[in-house]
Protein backbone atom coordinates (compact mmCIF):
# COMPACT_ATOMS: atom_id res chain seq x y z
CA UNK A 1 0.00 0.00 0.00
CA UNK A 2 1.05 3.63 -0.62
CA UNK A 3 0.37 6.86 1.34
CA UNK A 4 -0.76 10.17 -0.11
CA UNK A 5 2.11 12.63 -0.08
CA UNK A 6 -0.21 15.44 1.02
CA UNK A 7 -2.71 14.04 3.58
CA UNK A 8 -1.01 10.75 4.38
CA UNK A 9 -4.08 8.65 3.60
CA UNK A 10 -3.54 5.13 2.31
CA UNK A 11 -3.95 4.80 -1.42
CA UNK A 12 -4.27 1.57 -3.42
CA UNK A 13 -1.53 0.76 -5.86
CA UNK A 14 -3.98 0.96 -8.76
CA UNK A 15 -5.36 4.41 -7.82
CA UNK A 16 -4.08 7.55 -9.55
CA UNK A 17 -5.60 10.17 -7.16
CA UNK A 18 -6.04 10.29 -3.36
CA UNK A 19 -9.56 9.46 -2.28
CA UNK A 20 -9.41 12.02 0.59
CA UNK A 21 -7.80 15.11 -0.85
CA UNK A 22 -7.74 14.38 -4.57
CA UNK A 23 -3.99 14.78 -4.88
CA UNK A 24 -2.36 12.94 -7.81
CA UNK A 25 -0.47 9.97 -6.64
CA UNK A 26 3.12 9.69 -7.81
CA UNK A 27 4.55 6.21 -7.69
CA UNK A 28 8.25 5.84 -6.94
CA UNK A 29 10.06 4.37 -9.92
CA UNK A 30 12.52 2.28 -8.03
CA UNK A 31 9.81 0.63 -6.05
CA UNK A 32 7.72 -0.29 -9.08
CA UNK A 33 10.65 -1.60 -11.03
CA UNK A 34 11.98 -3.49 -8.04
CA UNK A 35 8.86 -5.46 -7.50
CA UNK A 36 9.48 -9.04 -8.50
CA UNK A 37 7.58 -10.30 -11.47
CA UNK A 38 5.83 -13.57 -11.08
CA UNK A 39 7.45 -16.31 -13.12
CA UNK A 40 5.38 -18.90 -14.85
CA UNK A 41 6.19 -22.41 -13.99
CA UNK A 42 7.35 -24.57 -16.89
CA UNK A 43 4.71 -26.89 -18.22
CA UNK A 44 5.62 -30.53 -18.12
CA UNK A 45 6.19 -32.01 -21.61
CA UNK A 46 4.18 -35.15 -22.38
CA UNK A 47 6.29 -38.25 -22.69
CA UNK A 48 5.93 -39.84 -26.18
CA UNK A 49 4.28 -43.19 -26.02
CA UNK A 50 5.41 -46.02 -28.31
CA UNK A 51 2.77 -47.12 -30.87
CA UNK A 52 0.62 -50.00 -29.85
CA UNK A 53 0.74 -53.38 -31.59
CA UNK A 54 -2.63 -52.69 -33.21
CA UNK A 55 -1.37 -49.41 -34.69
CA UNK A 56 1.77 -51.13 -36.03
CA UNK A 57 -0.31 -53.84 -37.76
CA UNK A 58 -2.63 -51.22 -39.23
CA UNK A 59 0.32 -49.28 -40.66
CA UNK A 60 1.82 -52.47 -42.12
CA UNK A 61 -1.56 -53.35 -43.71
CA UNK A 62 -1.81 -49.89 -45.31
CA UNK A 63 1.72 -50.20 -46.70
CA UNK A 64 0.94 -53.62 -48.22
CA UNK A 65 -2.31 -52.38 -49.76
CA UNK A 66 -0.57 -49.37 -51.32
CA UNK A 67 2.10 -51.69 -52.75
CA UNK A 68 -0.53 -54.02 -54.23
CA UNK A 69 -2.35 -51.06 -55.82
CA UNK A 70 0.89 -49.83 -57.38
CA UNK A 71 1.66 -53.32 -58.71
CA UNK A 72 -1.85 -53.64 -60.20
CA UNK A 73 -1.61 -50.22 -61.83
CA UNK A 74 1.86 -50.98 -63.25
CA UNK A 75 0.67 -54.35 -64.58
CA UNK A 76 -2.34 -52.74 -66.30
CA UNK A 77 -0.11 -50.10 -67.89
CA UNK A 78 2.26 -52.78 -69.20
CA UNK A 79 -0.65 -54.81 -70.62
CA UNK A 80 -2.09 -51.79 -72.46
CA UNK A 81 1.34 -50.92 -73.86
CA UNK A 82 1.76 -54.51 -75.08
CA UNK A 83 -1.62 -54.47 -76.85
CA UNK A 84 -0.81 -51.16 -78.54
CA UNK A 85 2.59 -52.51 -79.65
CA UNK A 86 1.02 -55.66 -81.13
CA UNK A 87 -1.54 -53.54 -82.99
CA UNK A 88 1.19 -51.34 -84.47
CA UNK A 89 3.20 -54.38 -85.57
CA UNK A 90 0.14 -55.95 -87.20
CA UNK A 91 -0.77 -52.71 -88.94
CA UNK A 92 2.78 -52.35 -90.25
CA UNK A 93 2.71 -55.90 -91.68
CA UNK A 94 -0.64 -55.15 -93.33
CA UNK A 95 0.69 -51.95 -94.93
CA UNK A 96 3.80 -53.76 -96.24
CA UNK A 97 1.70 -56.55 -97.79
CA UNK A 98 -0.67 -54.05 -99.41
CA UNK A 99 2.29 -52.19 -100.85
CA UNK A 100 3.75 -55.40 -102.28
CA UNK A 101 0.39 -56.35 -103.83
CA UNK A 102 0.06 -52.94 -105.45
CA UNK A 103 3.59 -53.09 -106.85
CA UNK A 104 2.94 -56.52 -108.34
CA UNK A 105 0.50 -55.05 -110.89
CA UNK A 106 1.73 -54.31 -114.40
CA UNK A 107 1.86 -50.53 -114.17
CA UNK A 108 3.74 -48.25 -116.45
CA UNK A 109 3.32 -45.02 -118.31
CA UNK A 110 3.93 -44.98 -122.07
CA UNK A 111 4.17 -42.03 -124.51
CA UNK A 112 2.10 -41.74 -127.66
CA UNK A 113 4.82 -43.53 -129.70
CA UNK A 114 6.56 -46.34 -127.82
CA UNK A 115 8.31 -49.50 -128.87
CA UNK A 116 6.55 -52.63 -127.66
CA UNK A 117 6.47 -56.34 -128.32
CA UNK A 118 3.40 -57.63 -130.11
CA UNK A 119 1.42 -59.88 -127.77
CA UNK A 120 1.59 -63.58 -128.42
CA UNK A 121 -1.86 -65.16 -128.45
CA UNK A 122 -2.14 -67.89 -125.84
CA UNK A 123 -4.85 -69.58 -123.81
CA UNK A 124 -3.60 -67.78 -120.69
CA UNK A 125 -4.37 -64.29 -122.05
CA UNK A 126 -7.16 -62.74 -119.92
CA UNK A 127 -10.38 -61.70 -121.63
CA UNK A 128 -10.37 -57.93 -121.16
CA UNK A 129 -12.48 -55.62 -123.33
CA UNK A 130 -10.82 -53.16 -125.68
CA UNK A 131 -13.63 -50.72 -124.94
CA UNK A 132 -14.19 -49.53 -121.36
CA UNK A 133 -16.61 -52.28 -120.41
CA UNK A 134 -16.99 -55.05 -117.85
CA UNK A 135 -14.95 -58.23 -118.39
CA UNK A 136 -17.17 -60.90 -120.00
CA UNK A 137 -18.44 -63.78 -117.90
CA UNK A 138 -16.78 -67.22 -118.24
CA UNK A 139 -19.80 -68.69 -120.06
CA UNK A 140 -19.37 -66.32 -123.03
CA UNK A 141 -18.85 -68.28 -126.30
CA UNK A 142 -15.35 -68.18 -127.72
CA UNK A 143 -14.09 -68.71 -131.26
CA UNK A 144 -12.37 -72.06 -131.80
CA UNK A 145 -8.60 -72.25 -132.29
CA UNK A 146 -9.06 -73.35 -135.90
CA UNK A 147 -10.94 -70.13 -136.66
CA UNK A 148 -8.77 -67.72 -134.64
CA UNK A 149 -7.06 -64.88 -136.47
CA UNK A 150 -3.31 -65.26 -137.09
CA UNK A 151 -1.17 -64.08 -134.20
CA UNK A 152 1.34 -61.28 -134.87
CA UNK A 153 5.04 -62.05 -134.84
CA UNK A 154 7.04 -61.70 -131.64
CA UNK A 155 9.49 -59.19 -133.18
CA UNK A 156 9.43 -55.70 -131.62
CA UNK A 157 7.04 -53.35 -133.40
CA UNK A 158 5.92 -49.77 -132.98
CA UNK A 159 2.35 -49.67 -131.63
CA UNK A 160 0.45 -48.27 -134.61
CA UNK A 161 -1.97 -45.38 -134.45
CA UNK A 162 -5.55 -46.04 -135.70
CA UNK A 163 -4.67 -44.48 -139.08
CA UNK A 164 -1.88 -47.06 -139.60
CA UNK A 165 -3.77 -50.24 -138.63
CA UNK A 166 -2.54 -53.49 -140.10
CA UNK A 167 -5.26 -55.59 -141.72
CA UNK A 168 -5.71 -58.27 -144.35
CA UNK A 169 -7.29 -55.87 -146.81
CA UNK A 170 -6.48 -52.18 -146.68
CA UNK A 171 -9.68 -51.35 -148.58
CA UNK A 172 -11.88 -53.38 -146.20
CA UNK A 173 -14.71 -51.09 -145.08
CA UNK A 174 -15.29 -53.13 -141.91
CA UNK A 175 -11.74 -52.40 -140.74
CA UNK A 176 -12.41 -48.68 -141.10
CA UNK A 177 -15.65 -49.01 -139.14
CA UNK A 178 -13.88 -50.81 -136.28
CA UNK A 179 -11.08 -48.22 -136.27
CA UNK A 180 -13.52 -45.30 -136.11
CA UNK A 181 -15.63 -47.07 -133.49
CA UNK A 182 -12.60 -47.54 -131.20
CA UNK A 183 -11.56 -43.92 -131.73
CA UNK A 184 -15.05 -42.78 -130.65
CA UNK A 185 -14.72 -44.85 -127.49
CA UNK A 186 -11.36 -43.22 -126.72
CA UNK A 187 -13.00 -39.79 -127.14
CA UNK A 188 -15.97 -40.93 -125.03
CA UNK A 189 -18.28 -39.83 -127.80
CA UNK A 190 -21.46 -41.78 -127.08
CA UNK A 191 -23.36 -40.28 -130.04
CA UNK A 192 -20.76 -41.53 -132.55
CA UNK A 193 -20.54 -44.90 -130.79
CA UNK A 194 -24.28 -45.43 -131.26
CA UNK A 195 -23.94 -44.78 -135.01
CA UNK A 196 -21.81 -47.93 -135.36
CA UNK A 197 -24.00 -50.15 -133.16
CA UNK A 198 -27.05 -51.98 -134.46
CA UNK A 199 -30.45 -51.07 -133.05
CA UNK A 200 -30.97 -54.79 -132.44
CA UNK A 201 -27.80 -55.83 -130.63
CA UNK A 202 -27.44 -59.54 -129.98
CA UNK A 203 -24.61 -59.22 -127.49
CA UNK A 204 -22.57 -56.51 -125.83
CA UNK A 205 -19.84 -58.21 -123.80
CA UNK A 206 -21.63 -60.04 -120.96
CA UNK A 207 -25.09 -58.57 -121.76
CA UNK A 208 -27.29 -60.66 -124.04
CA UNK A 209 -29.73 -58.69 -126.25
CA UNK A 210 -28.85 -55.39 -124.58
CA UNK A 211 -31.06 -52.32 -124.83
CA UNK A 212 -29.56 -48.93 -125.81
CA UNK A 213 -30.09 -47.79 -122.23
CA UNK A 214 -28.06 -50.74 -120.86
CA UNK A 215 -25.20 -49.98 -123.24
CA UNK A 216 -25.28 -46.29 -122.33
CA UNK A 217 -25.24 -47.09 -118.59
CA UNK A 218 -22.29 -49.45 -119.07
CA UNK A 219 -20.22 -46.75 -120.79
CA UNK A 220 -21.14 -44.13 -118.19
CA UNK A 221 -20.14 -46.47 -115.37
CA UNK A 222 -16.72 -47.29 -116.85
CA UNK A 223 -16.00 -43.66 -117.68
CA UNK A 224 -16.97 -42.58 -114.15
CA UNK A 225 -14.32 -44.82 -112.53
CA UNK A 226 -11.48 -44.09 -114.98
CA UNK A 227 -9.64 -40.82 -115.57
CA UNK A 228 -9.06 -41.71 -119.20
CA UNK A 229 -8.83 -44.76 -121.49
CA UNK A 230 -6.94 -45.37 -124.74
CA UNK A 231 -6.85 -48.27 -127.23
CA UNK A 232 -3.71 -48.86 -129.30
CA UNK A 233 -4.89 -51.04 -132.18
CA UNK A 234 -2.25 -53.62 -133.12
CA UNK A 235 -4.06 -55.77 -135.69
CA UNK A 236 -7.52 -56.32 -137.18
CA UNK A 237 -8.04 -59.72 -138.76
CA UNK A 238 -10.96 -60.99 -140.81
CA UNK A 239 -12.33 -64.30 -139.57
CA UNK A 240 -15.38 -64.71 -141.78
CA UNK A 241 -17.58 -62.61 -144.05
CA UNK A 242 -19.05 -60.51 -141.23
CA UNK A 243 -16.77 -61.39 -138.30
CA UNK A 244 -13.50 -59.67 -137.39
CA UNK A 245 -11.02 -60.07 -134.53
CA UNK A 246 -9.42 -56.97 -133.05
CA UNK A 247 -6.03 -57.13 -131.28
CA UNK A 248 -5.56 -54.08 -129.07
CA UNK A 249 -3.38 -52.80 -126.25
CA UNK A 250 -5.73 -51.06 -123.80
CA UNK A 251 -4.50 -48.59 -121.21
CA UNK A 252 -6.48 -46.71 -118.59
CA UNK A 253 -6.04 -44.77 -115.35
CA UNK A 254 -8.31 -45.46 -112.36
CA UNK A 255 -9.71 -42.51 -110.42
CA UNK A 256 -8.72 -44.08 -107.07
CA UNK A 257 -5.31 -45.57 -107.85
CA UNK A 258 -4.08 -42.76 -110.14
CA UNK A 259 -1.89 -45.28 -111.95
CA UNK A 260 -1.77 -46.20 -115.62
CA UNK A 261 -2.56 -49.88 -116.26
CA UNK A 262 -1.93 -51.58 -119.62
CA UNK A 263 -3.52 -54.84 -120.77
CA UNK A 264 -3.59 -56.76 -124.06
CA UNK A 265 -6.84 -58.31 -125.31
CA UNK A 266 -8.71 -59.69 -128.30
CA UNK A 267 -12.19 -58.53 -129.22
CA UNK A 268 -14.66 -60.08 -131.65
CA UNK A 269 -16.82 -57.76 -133.78
CA UNK A 270 -19.78 -59.24 -135.71
CA UNK A 271 -21.63 -57.13 -138.31
CA UNK A 272 -25.13 -57.41 -139.73
CA UNK A 273 -26.13 -56.87 -143.36
CA UNK A 274 -26.33 -53.10 -142.79
CA UNK A 275 -22.67 -53.06 -141.67
CA UNK A 276 -23.65 -52.28 -138.11
CA UNK A 277 -21.98 -54.00 -135.14
CA UNK A 278 -24.46 -56.51 -133.78
CA UNK A 279 -22.11 -58.37 -131.44
CA UNK A 280 -18.95 -57.31 -129.60
CA UNK A 281 -17.19 -59.29 -126.87
CA UNK A 282 -13.74 -60.40 -125.69
CA UNK A 283 -12.20 -63.84 -126.08
CA UNK A 284 -9.42 -65.75 -124.32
Amino acid sequence: MLNCSKCGSEVGKDELFCGECGTKIEFPVNKVMSEPQPQSEPQPQPTPQPPSEKQVKLQESNILQNGEKKKTKNGLTIAIAGIVLLFLIGFGIFVVRQSKDSNSEIIQSIPEQKEATAPAVSDATPAIPSAPATIPTPDAPAISSTQAAPAPTAAPVIVPAPSAVQNNNNSDEYVDIITNFIAAEDRRDIATINKYLSEHMNRYWDIQSPTPEQIYNRYQHIWSITAYNKNHIIHIGKQSENTYVLFTRYEYEGNKQHKIIIKDNRVVCVFDNDKKITEIYGID
